[in-house]
């Protein structure tokens, strides 16, 4: 992996868990928050879609 790609995928991610952490104290039912988190978590690193979501 060059340095660009793991630069990327690792912004990516870190970003990714920011909203992880930003969604769990939402006051929704646990299995709602979790299905927020892997759709964008999928949407960010997977699918590699602007984290910023412009």
């Amino acid at each position: 992996m060059v340095a660009d790609d793991y630069n990327f995928v690792t912004a990516h991610y870190n970003v990714a868990r920011e909203l992880a952490k930003t969604i769990e104290i939402l006051p929704f039912p646990q299995l709602e928050k979790t299905e927020l988190r892997k759709q964008y978590c999928e949407q960010i690193i997977a699918k590699r879609l602007d984290a910023r979501f412009k």
